[in-house]
This record gives C-alpha cells, sequence and structure tokens, in this order.
C-alpha cells in the first residue's frame, strides 16, 4: 500500500504528518534539530515504516516529538499513530518492549512485596482491634 493514501482515500498517518510538516514550511532538519530526533527516524515516521522502531513506545515518543516540533497536538497525533498501527500488518509493527532492565526488575519485586504489606496491615489491624477489646 503507498504511504501516501490507505484503501479508505484517506492520508496514511506518514503522508499526514509529513503534509502537516510541508504545510507549515518546517524541513525534516528542523524537526530534527526541535526533537533532537535522527532525521532517519524522522524520515522513516514519513513513510510509514513503524519497523524503523526498536518499540511502539519509541515510535509514541517520536510521534508526540515530532508533532510538538510542527505545531501540532500531540495526543491527536499519538492517537492518529495508533490508529493507523491497527490497520497494518502484524509483521510490520514495531515489537512490544520486553521486561528486562533495572525497572522491570523493580516492579517485578514490587508486585511480590504487595502481599507481604497487606499481610503487615492486616496484622496491625488485628493487634489493634484486640488492644481495644483488652480493655
Amino acid at each position: 500500500m503507498p504511504a501516501a493514501a490507505q484503501g479508505d482515500g484517506a492520508l496514511s498517518f506518514g503522508a499526514w504528518l509529513r503534509r502537516s510538516r510541508v504545510l507549515r514550511e518546517l524541513s525534516v532538519d528542523h524537526v530534527a534539530a526541535a526533537t533532537r530526533l535522527p532525521v532517519r527516524l524522522l524520515h522513516a515516521l514519513e513513510s510509514d515504516e513503524a519497523q524503523a522502531f526498536p518499540h511502539r513506545a519509541d515510535a509514541l515518543h517520536a510521534v508526540r516529538a515530532s508533532a510538538t516540533a510542527i505545531g501540532l497536538d500531540a495526543d491527536d497525533a499519538a492517537l492518529r499513530f495508533e490508529e493507523w498501527l491497527a490497520t497494518q500488518p502484524p509483521g510490520t509493527l514495531p515489537p512490544p518492549p520486553r521486561e528486562t532492565g533495572i525497572a522491570w526488575r523493580i516492579l517485578r519485586k514490587a508486585r511480590a512485596v504487595q502481599p507481604m504489606a497487606w499481610a503487615v496491615i492486616g496484622a496491625t489491624l488485628l493487634a489493634c482491634a484486640l488492644l481495644l477489646l483488652a480493655r
């Protein structure tokens, strides 16, 4: 499917983003400088090459940053991108983030600690109730 249009005649996300940038007379280099994103990633967004991003979150970050630099609403651009991604075949999408790294380890530990926290809260409430009944 060409990058310029989808089956229903509407612009693809990349074509919409490119058209918005061109209408505001901004160059890709200007957007790259404003967002600190590599030019190749901006070209990938405008060419509907979502697989150029390592993860979906990275693609959404680039979409939001470039939309803001162009003068578009970042939330609207992210929503348009998500809607466009939903129309794409699965093999062309960036993979979801893997559960690795320090943040995921902390989250796993926090989930494991939660039952212990509830046990401590329950024991404290029981002790308070027993003290009140002992009076």
